[in-house]
């Protein structure tokens, strides 16, 4: 886990801002109060150690701005910290290349700071398309992006754009002038919502035009913001930025609510029984294999009688992380309710289930816990396997439930299939 570099020559503003951090993010804080004792960090760790630093302007061994110029130097994700909030202050400091500039005197600091911990974080894995014709004002574009750590990929026009688009399947934010050869901003922003709907992929229109009905084109046509060249400001540019991948990310965490289950990040019944039945349609129509198979923790109510609900839910967790890295991305993992678990398997034959679900029993059974207090829980579980599709769904699991309840009348720990 990457740390936080705090440069801060108050000992009250220092501790204050390392408390909240080290309480609102994952991330452990590195505060020194000087301008030496920065220069010694830097020079005795890699810069790779640091998420983002966030440094005072005035310090009392150096003139302003200097400690600023370390860490951007260290190639380190920079926001500057000061009470200094002039516009000639903050220009010079948007010049050095810093990521953010926030107020000491404001309250809503913290949060923001907060906030731009997490943005540099997920930027990381975030891919952001710019599409310009020019080649200065994409390079000026993709030197800002780059500070902000996202994956950049550029285009001089809109077909290109759209084929990048096209090939990696997950761009989150399409950057687009409107004046372009070949095919044009909005003929890109049209062509480009057919592959990708506003809740996965952002658009940001630019153009040297400031008309005030080009913005409500550009909407229209499906943008979800709008920027003029000749009153470009880096800040503004980077909140117009910010503000629409959190807005994806913020939809993304109220879709994965409702599909996944909360304790254990699996499928949930709704998502396992919606999906699963489109599964079974499409195994049925191509006439291929597909599997079913329901999994119940051996004596859970003893784990939660013995050892309490705490300890129940870690051992569900661990059920459930066995159960995620044990099957490929195309198939279903769900938590079906308390200590069961539904697995819905397509093109997957009855050799190479018998196989896997061996395994997994294996392991579990090789498995256990310890709690707080030292106490070794073992875990064994019953295994269902259902490898004849049926024209519906439900039947299916009724199936594997009923193989899963031979399992256990034949003394748990096994797996039975048809």
């Amino acid at each position: 886990m990457k740390k936080i570099l705090l440069v801060e020559d108050s000992k009250i503003v220092g501790k204050k801002y390392k408390d909240f951090l080290e309480k609102e993010t994952p991330h452990t804080v590195t505060w020194v109060k000087s301008m030496q004792e920065t220069l010694n960090l830097l020079n005795q760790t890699a810069s790779e150690t640091y998420l983002l630093a966030i440094v005072d302007l005035h310090l009392p061994d150096c003139e302003p701005g200097d400690a600023v110029d370390e860490t951007i130097k260290h190639n380190i994700p920079t926001i500057a910290f000061s009470s200094d909030t002039t516009e000639e202050t903050q220009k010079r400091l948007w010049a050095k290349g810093i990521i953010d500039y926030v107020s000491k005197a404001e309250d809503y600091s913290f949060d923001h700071i907060a906030f731009m911990v997490e943005r540099i974080k997920n930027n990381r894995h975030t891919k952001v398309l710019v599409a310009d014709d020019s080649k200065m004002f994409r390079k000026i574009l993709c030197n800002l992006l780059q500070l902000h750590q996202f994956q950049i990929f550029e285009a001089s026009n809109g077909q290109e754009a759209l084929d990048i688009i096209k090939k990696e399947g997950d761009i989150k934010l399409l950057i687009t002038d409107c004046e372009m050869p070949v095919m044009d901003g909005f003929k890109l922003i049209r062509e480009a919502r057919k592959i990708q709907r506003k809740e996965y992929m952002a658009i940001i229109g630019i153009s040297s035009t400031g008309k005030n009905e080009l913005s409500a084109r550009l909407i229209k046509a499906g943008a979800n913001d709008f920027i003029i060249k000749q009153s470009f400001l880096k800040e503004e540019f980077f909140c117009r930025v910010n503000q629409c991948i959190s807005a994806l990310e913020n939809l993304e965490k109220v879709r994965e609510a409702a599909i996944k289950d909360f304790l254990t990040g699996l499928y949930n019944r709704r998502y396992f029984l919606d999906v699963g039945a489109k599964y079974l349609s499409n195994a049925l129509r191509h006439e291929q294999p597909i599997v079913c198979a329901m999994l119940d923790i051996d004596h859970f109510k003893n784990v939660n009688d013995n050892y309490g609900h705490d300890v129940g839910d870690i051992v569900i967790k661990h059920v459930s992380q066995i159960l995620q890295e044990s099957f490929r991305k195309s198939d279903i993992v769900s938590r079906f309710g308390g200590e069961e678990f539904c697995i819905h398997a397509p093109n997957m034959n009855k050799e190479d289930a018998e196989k896997i679900f061996e395994r997994i029993r294996k392991t579990i059974e090789e498995s256990s816990i310890t709690t707080e207090k030292g106490e070794e829980v073992a875990i064994t579980i019953s295994i269902g396997v259902t490898t004849e599709p049926k024209e519906r769904l439900h039947d299916m699991v009724k199936v594997a439930d009923e193989l899963l309840y031979e399992a256990k009348d034949g003394g748990r720990n096994n797996v039975v299939m048809n």
